[in-house]
Formats: structure tokens, C-alpha cells, sequence
């Protein structure tokens, strides 16, 4: 007998959700810079990587195990990650102040 979680994932609304799983997180990779070099994208595509996250997380990444970076190289990557951080809690801070008032 499979558990519960098994049976789950296993129907339609189980598959639904892990495609879109998949789905919403996949232009995420490709405009960090992870799989394609941002440099070589078109220009629009270059600014829609500079709101996304994970641009950031990849040039920190990078700094540190390939060139051995430290905080003076990556402040300014490290300083975004830290502004969507605090506007991320803020946010949520907010909504659920709404939601508990």
C-alpha cells in the first residue's frame, strides 16, 4: 500500500501541480544566468534578469567556489539578496497583519 503522499502525486492534481512547479520556476534558471551567460541574452531579457533573485545567488555562487571571493568583490550582489530579503518579510509582515486584524 503506498502512503499517502504517493497517492497524491500520483492523480491528476498531483501531476497538475508538479508541471507547474516545474513550469513557473524554469525561466527563473535560464534568466539567473545559470544555464545561459546573460551577456550573450537580448537586452530585454537582460533586464528581467536584474528583478530575478537568483541572478544574484549565482554570482555570489560563482564568486566564492570558483574564484574564492570574498565580501569586498560580492557586496553588490550580496546587497540585492539582502534588499529582497527585507522587502520579502516586509511584504509578508504586512499581508498577515491584514489577514490577522
Amino acid at each position: 500500500m503506498d502512503p499517502p503522499a504517493a497517492q497524491y502525486v500520483t492523480t491528476a492534481d498531483g501531476y497538475s501541480i508538479a508541471y507547474a512547479a516545474i513550469g513557473s520556476g524554469q525561466p527563473f534558471v535560464f534568466l539567473s544566468g545559470y544555464v545561459f551567460p546573460i551577456d550573450g541574452m537580448p537586452w530585454i531579457f537582460q533586464l528581467l534578469s536584474r528583478i530575478i533573485p537568483a541572478r544574484y545567488f549565482i554570482e555570489v555562487l560563482r564568486g566564492v567556489i570558483l574564484r574564492g571571493a570574498g565580501i569586498a568583490e560580492l557586496w553588490r550582489p550580496v546587497a540585492w539578496l539582502s534588499l529582497y530579503t527585507f522587502l520579502i518579510i516586509g511584504l509578508a509582515v504586512a499581508r498577515f497583519k491584514k489577514t490577522t486584524a
